[in-house]
């Protein structure tokens, strides 16, 4: 459950390479990937523009190969 001010960070084991492809995340079925800021391995996600809907949302994180091919990475319930 989040809080409409939660911040979220993602910490990847190593960063990724443009060749790798780019994160795409989605807050229940909103992406979201936008309001992330990267920054080596880590992507954070600060609600000020779009705060956090309050109650249970599921967060789901995608690895979206340079052929625009979405696989999902995680998913946070």
């Amino acid at each position: 459950e989040f809080a409409p001010t939660d911040k979220i960070e993602l910490r990847l084991k190593v960063a990724l390479k443009p060749d790798e492809g780019k994160l795409a995340v989605l807050l229940n079925q909103t992406d979201v990937s936008a309001f992330f800021v990267p920054s080596s391995n880590n992507y954070t996600y600060a609600p000020k523009v779009f705060p956090l809907p309050i109650g249970d949302n599921k967060l789901s994180v995608y690895l979206v190969n340079p052929k625009g091919e979405w696989n999902l990475v995680k998913e946070f319930p």
